[in-house]
């Protein structure tokens, strides 16, 4: 993602998303169907997305590892078990958000201090 999107005026928490934590339109509208407080599968996310259930799968894993989402393990009457999937608590999303931003911001800062001598060095070899 462009920081021109990030740093527009009218720039949305879509964009931020996107940016801080590499996610894509699906990715966004599968986080987005279990954000608002509702859990659900991974076969009710993947036809409330019209998504086939590889890619949902896949979504839910990005949303997993960076913590935006959690799954927990049900028990079946019968036997086996099903993962229902829910968001994490948006103002403990936020604060992540946040530290990313910070260190990115860092980096950028890291960035700029080198800025002369990193174009010397490459413009000079």
């Amino acid at each position: 993602m462009s920081l021109q999107i990030l740093t527009r005026k009218n720039a949305s928490c879509n964009e931020l998303l996107c940016a801080v934590y590499s996610l894509n339109p699906v990715d966004l509208d599968v986080f987005y169907h279990v954000a608002g407080g509702n859990s659900a599968t991974l076969d009710e996310l993947a036809k409330a997305v019209r998504r086939d259930r590889t890619t949902v799968h896949r979504s839910l894993q990005k949303l997993v590892s960076n913590q935006l989402c959690y799954k927990e393990a049900k028990s079946l009457k019968g036997g086996g078990y099903y993962h229902l999937y829910s968001a994490t608590e948006l103002a403990k999303i936020k604060e992540q958000a946040e530290q990313r931003v910070k260190a990115i911001t860092t980096s950028f800062d890291i960035m700029l201090r080198n800025f002369e001598s990193d174009v010397l060095k490459h413009c000079c070899t």
